[in-house]
């Protein structure tokens, strides 16, 4: 699978069970890839909770549909703290 772009990215660290977000993505596209298995929301203010998408450790996901400005959390479904997850747009 081809990833969008490495020239725009953000990187979350997440502790242990916790969660993230990311400033606001100027993109209408995003791929998420992550060190641990998470779960995670899309919106203006979103909050990823464990009944929100799940992406497990090392998957990139296909391109997800976003709108302009929005954000997303993400939640570290782990006991890994310094996990990396990264957003290509």
């Amino acid at each position: 699978m081809t990833i969008l772009s490495t020239n725009k990215s953000q990187v979350l660290t997440l502790g242990a069970n916790a969660s993230s977000s990311s400033t606001a993505i100027q993109s209408l596209n995003i791929q998420i890839m992550s060190q641990v298995g998470c779960h995670i929301a899309i919106g203006d203010s979103p909050t990823a909770t464990t009944s929100t998408a799940y992406i497990p450790a090392g998957v990139v996901t296909p391109r997800i549909a976003i709108g302009m400005g929005q954000r997303v959390n993400v939640l570290n479904a782990t006991a890994t703290a310094n996990a990396k997850v990264s957003i290509f747009y």
